[in-house]
Order: structure tokens, then C-alpha cells, then sequence
């Protein structure tokens, strides 16, 4: 590519997102600069940087100035006017490694592959939440009390959102992801606190963008390599709610026009083409005035053979007779009623760290509320291929009522 001398630099289409890029002046006698993202390039924010023909340690500053470049879905984008990568006018050559991705990556074959849960180990050195795989996306939650539900993402590194609360991104050193078997590093998270882990592949994909508004509607690319069936987006720098989308909304039907915020309880609402004309195999839109200008952090999730997107009508039944068939036992679940009227309708989440199996109680939480575990109801039992209901709570299982769930192995 040519370098412009400006921090809106030249943006390179691969077709892909790269894991590793190494680029060099052709031009001018400066370093070969290379990066990669498990040691770090968030978006917007400093870039952690090798140069391979000198000796000298790992170059990293927490000022926006060392924002070299921010990874795109389809490439990368040169974010300095800065001579190692852009100078006006210079010719640089680059070689860049693709990350694995629904299209390319080994298909897993158990749920623990792309999806782990732990508790802390109140450890200030990297993994404090253990995995067995890189993780690119994470929720942390303390369970014993009131705290809200931080959640960040290798992509945006060192900051957090939180699902239950509608603030912009916070600043936070323990929000790490340099680690190939886990994450976090911060002493004050114990065993009273719980992560849920996600590394990206056919079923889940995520991405760090901005918008800007007047220059047309904006096409995300995913690379889950089939269409998505719900997402979370979060505006990073401002105070402003989340939006999710799920082909469950609307009952299935004309779903480009209706949405349901994450950080509450209310139940769907419509706003005419909010989504544009609906996903895609490749790709979201954003209309063009429909979000602000900004910064944004967006989850893909689509359905697998350990992960299961999808929604059902409550029958009121509380014998175990109603069942959702998933393909898999769940060790995770994500149950949210969406008719208007029904009152506490929050978004429920069950694991098997909390009691969800087969038979007794289980422990739930809800993603969009900052309280503590709830113990002593036995709303849910998981069978071999999915899950069934033992009650007729209205937000769960009530009679007529539309829910929307998510589910994995």
C-alpha cells in the first residue's frame, strides 16, 4: 500500500482478519514493525509492537498515540501518520497470518472447546479464569452479591461494558487476554466471582467498529460462514443502551424491524428496518442515521453443533411435558420472555456451575440486572438433547407467551 501521512490511513482488504501483521517501508530505512493479537491490537487503543530486525523488548504504551493499525473482519486499518507504517507517499509491503474463523478454523468437537466457565482464582498474574483456549470474549459476574456483569473482549483489551447498564466503556488493567488458556488478571476475583468464556468460530463472532453517520449504511462482515441468528451491540463511548437482535423477535417474522435491549426487562419493540433488510451469510447492516456516530462493540452468535440459537411459545404446562430439543445437554442457557405484559421478564442464565442438570434446584442469574444468584427454584432440568420445564412461570414457561433462548454444549 501507499502511505497519506494522515491517522485515517490506508484501509487493506484481505478478505479475512488477521492474527499476525508485519509490515515494512519500502521507501526508507525503518524497522520491520510486527503485531499480533494475542499480544494485542485493540481497537482504538495502543498497539503492542516486535521490530525483527532489532534486539529490543516488546514496545507497548497505554497512549492512543501507539495506535498503529485496528483489525477490520476483512483486514486491517492504518490508524498513525507515523513513518514506520505511513508516511505520505512511501511504499510499504506487509505479510499478514489469518486467524481461525467459521470459514477456516478446526470445527470444535465438544462445547469446552469454544466455551468454558470458572471461578476466580484471585490471581493477579494471567489466566485468573481458566479456559484451555484463547479467549475472545468474556463475561464476569460476582455471584455472592450486587455487582454488575463486566464484559470485554481480546478486541477492545483492557476496557470493559456491562450488559446490565447502559454506561460507556471503563478502563481497567485486569481485562486481558494475553494468555492461550485463559483470562484476567486482577487479585480481587475469587471464587465468589464466575467468568463465562467464548472463542470465536462457526457460532460466535465478534468485532470493534466505528460508525459514522452521512457517509451510508455500514456493512459489519462476520465470518461465522452461515447466517447469524442473534446479536448484542453495545455504542462503547457513550452512555446509550444495548441492542440485540434474534430471528426469534416478532415470532419469527419481518425481524429487521424489531430489537430488545439487553440491559433491561421490557419486552421486544419495533423501529421499521433498524437492521436494515436483515443479515446475511456474510454480513449485518447498519443503516446509515439508525445509530449514531461512534464507537461499537457487536457479538455474532449462530447455531452449531454445541450451540443453539432459537425460541419457542409457552404451553403453561409444569410437569416436564414441554421440551426444547437443542441437540446437545446445555451447560449454559439464556432464557427471555418477550411479549409486552409479562412481568419479570429478565434475561434468566443457567449453568451447570450453578446447578443445571437433570434433576433438583438450579441457581439462576439475570445478564441485565446486578443482584446476586437466585436459589431455590426448579424451573429447568436438562435432558440428552435439549431442555425441558418444570414450571409455568410466565417469563419461563407461561401459557401463549413468545421466548427467546440461547444454548450451549
Amino acid at each position: 500500500y501507499v502511505g497519506n501521512g494522515s491517522s485515517t490511513g490506508p484501509e487493506i482488504n484481505l478478505g479475512w482478519e488477521p492474527q499476525w501483521v508485519l509490515i515494512k517501508s519500502s521507501s526508507a530505512s525503518v524497522s520491520w514493525h510486527m503485531f499480533d493479537s494475542m499480544r494485542g491490537i485493540p481497537t482504538g487503543a495502543s498497539d503492542a509492537r516486535l521490530e525483527a530486525d532489532e534486539n529490543g523488548s516488546e514496545f507497548s504504551n497505554s497512549n492512543a498515540t501507539y495506535n498503529y493499525l485496528d483489525l477490520t473482519p476483512t483486514g486491517f486499518k492504518i490508524k498513525t501518520s507515523g513513518g514506520w507504517v505511513n508516511t505520505s507517499g512511501d511504499n510499504y509491503i506487509y505479510m499478514c497470518i489469518r486467524r481461525p474463523d467459521g470459514y477456516v478454523g478446526k470445527p470444535p468437537e465438544l462445547g469446552t472447546d469454544v466455551f468454558a466457565m470458572d471461578t476466580g482464582a484471585g490471581s493477579s498474574t494471567i489466566p485468573n479464569y481458566d479456559s484451555n483456549f484463547p479467549v475472545d470474549f468474556a463475561i464476569e459476574k460476582y455471584l455472592s452479591g450486587s455487582q454488575s456483569w463486566f464484559t470485554s473482549a481480546r478486541l477492545i483489551a483492557k476496557n470493559y461494558v456491562e450488559t446490565d447498564n447502559n454506561i460507556a466503556e471503563v478502563s481497567n488493567n485486569a481485562y486481558v487476554f494475553d494468555s492461550n488458556v485463559g483470562w484476567f488478571a486482577g487479585s480481587g476475583s475469587n471464587s465468589s466471582y464466575q467468568s463465562w468464556m467464548w472463542k470465536r468460530h462457526a457460532g460466535f463472532d465478534v468485532t470493534a467498529f466505528s460508525h459514522v453517520v452521512d457517509q451510508g449504511d455500514h456493512a459489519i462482515s462476520y465470518s461465522l460462514s452461515k447466517t447469524a441468528e442473534m446479536w448484542w451491540l453495545k455504542k462503547r463511548d457513550s452512555v446509550i443502551s444495548w441492542y440485540v437482535w434474534h430471528k426469534g423477535l416478532n415470532g419469527g417474522t419481518n425481524t429487521q424491524d424489531y430489537y430488545i435491549p439487553l440491559n433491561g426487562n421490557g419486552a421486544e419493540e419495533s423501529q421499521t428496518g433498524i437492521w436494515g433488510s436483515g443479515p446475511t451469510s456474510t454480513h449485518m447492516t447498519l443503516p446509515n442515521n439508525t445509530f449514531g456516530t461512534g464507537d461499537y462493540l457487536l457479538m455474532f452468535f449462530a447455531s452449531t453443533d454445541v450451540s443453539k440459537v432459537g425460541f419457542y411459545t409457552g404451553d403453561g404446562t409444569s410437569n416436564g411435558s414441554h421440551e426444547i430439543t437443542c441437540g446437545f445437554t446445555p451447560r449454559f442457557l439464556i432464557i427471555k420472555c418477550v411479549t409486552s405484559g409479562v412481568n419479570f421478564s429478565h434475561w434468566r442464565v443457567w449453568d451447570s456451575l450453578n446447578g443445571l442438570d437433570g434433576s433438583g434446584n438450579e441457581s439462576y442469574l439475570k445478564l441485565n440486572d446486578n443482584g446476586a444468584k437466585v436459589d431455590g427454584y426448579d424451573y429447568i432440568d436438562t435432558t440428552s438433547t435439549g431442555f425441558k420445564f418444570n414450571t409455568n412461570f410466565g417469563p419461563v414457561n407461561g401459557s401463549g407467551n413468545k421466548m427467546i433462548y440461547y444454548a450451549h454444549a
